[in-house]
Order: C-alpha cells, then sequence, then structure tokens
C-alpha cells in the first residue's frame, strides 16, 4: 500500500504544472517587432547634426510605452504607440524651470516627435525616422541599468 501511494505521489508531482518564474524586480522586455526598445539612450544626432556633447538622455520603457527624458533643463515625458516599426507620439509634457540658452533645444525637440513615423535600430542606436525616411533623432544605448 505505501509503494502505491509512493508512485501516486511522484505521479502527480511529475504532472504538475511548470510555471514560469519571473523576477518581479526585473523590468519585463516589451517588443515593438523585433526589436527591443527598452533601455537608456543618449540623443547623439538631431537631423543629422551631432548633438552628443549636449548629454540629451533618453530612456524608453517599453511596458508603458513611454519615453522619459533631460534636455538640459527640463525633464519630458512622452507616449507612443508601436507596431512594427511604424510608430505615433502623443503630445509631451515636460516641467518649465527656465533655463537660458536650453529651452530652445527642448522646444526643438519636443516639436520633432510630431513628426517621427517610424522607428528602426542597429547594433547600438535607435533611428526615429519622419515620412520620407529620413532620420529625425538618432540616440545611442548607454550602459546603464534599465
Amino acid at each position: 500500500m505505501k509503494n502505491m501511494l509512493l508512485i501516486f505521489l511522484v505521479f502527480m508531482v511529475s504532472c504538475g504544472e511548470q510555471k514560469d518564474k519571473k523576477d518581479p524586480m526585473q523590468p519585463q522586455r516589451a517588443v515593438t517587432g523585433e526589436m527591443d526598445l527598452l533601455g537608456s539612450y543618449i540623443l547623439s544626432q538631431l537631423r543629422g547634426k551631432d548633438i552628443s556633447f549636449e548629454q540629451i538622455s533618453l530612456r524608453i520603457d517599453t511596458t508603458r510605452q513611454e519615453i522619459m527624458g533631460n534636455a538640459g533643463c527640463n525633464r519630458f515625458s512622452i507616449r507612443y504607440n508601436a507596431t512594427g516599426k511604424e510608430i505615433s507620439f502623443q503630445d509631451p509634457v515636460s516641467t518649465k524651470m527656465f533655463c537660458e540658452g536650453k529651452m530652445e533645444r527642448e522646444k526643438e525637440i519636443m516639436d520633432l516627435f510630431s513628426t517621427i513615423s517610424s522607428v528602426e535600430m542597429d547594433e547600438e542606436n535607435v533611428i526615429f525616422l519622419d515620412d520620407n525616411g529620413d532620420p529625425v533623432f538618432r540616440a545611442k544605448k548607454t550602459n546603464e541599468r534599465e
């Protein structure tokens, strides 16, 4: 009888459902098409012009479909919708501090989000493109923790 009970218990345990354990502290990666945009970036080009020295930071949260950043003075956030390579943005929101000499760049960046219609990636960059396929922003992935 004990042997039958032991065999029955082994059978029941082996047939148990195997659940995928996920670390609740790790962000879940959402993928746009074949692209995994999650991460931190430094804006390196704006309409083909090198601006990497300005250290404008972006953080893409694919779970919330949101880009957050700092454009030199103010923090900003903008929600997006992405399907495959196509992407569209809602109106950005930002803090409203006065920073002489930096507000023009911030306004330019905020205004350019409305011109973006698609996104691509290469090994270390995310590239936001307009309707003509011309690069609007190019941002280089950083080694910061996600």
